[in-house]
């Protein structure tokens, strides 16, 4: 059990589309090319291009194994991203806490 509130799971949130061509479960992932969980992500096989609906791209094998990831492994070994954007209330912004510059 973890003490993570995956927005793209609880919430409405929006899914991602990378410059690379790949859709994500948020923005925030979008750099994470070398995270351990999130690079399957962007396996050649997720590519837009290479899939008919974004629902093939969303109930495949990669996807559900990061969704399982999320909602299962230790606060320890989650994807950093995640855990600094999600380790919050599913009512608090974090983009409103950060420093406007």
């Amino acid at each position: 059990m973890n003490t993570l509130n995956p927005k793209c799971i609880l919430t409405n949130r929006d899914l991602s589309y990378s410059n690379s061509g790949h859709i994500l479960p948020c923005c925030w992932v979008n750099t994470q090319f070398n995270d351990k969980y999130i690079k399957h992500l962007f396996k050649d096989n997720l590519h837009i291009d290479n899939n008919d609906t974004i629902e093939d791209i969303v109930n495949s094998k990669e996807w559900k194994e990061f969704m399982n990831v999320l909602k299962n492994n230790s606060d320890e070994d989650l994807p950093k991203q995640c855990k600094i954007f999600c380790s919050v209330k599913l009512e608090d912004n974090f983009e409103e806490t950060k420093e406007k510059f």
